[in-house]
């Protein structure tokens, strides 16, 4: 169990979530990153992945 304010952040193209990222609320440090391959424009999806984000 983490002992930090966590927070999420969602990001949408054309009506569906395509990237997700969990971070610390604090200080923003990430803890987990992803990306949803089958709603993901293409070059939003090379951008996420040159930031650390995952392919899910």
């Amino acid at each position: 169990m983490l002992s930090r304010p966590v927070s999420r952040e969602q990001w949408l193209h054309k009506g569906r979530v395509y990237a997700t990222g969990w971070a610390f609320a604090d200080t923003g440090e990430p803890l987990v990153r992803s990306i949803d391959n089958t709603a993901a424009a293409h070059n939003r999806r090379q951008a996420l992945m040159r930031v650390g984000f995952w392919l899910t």
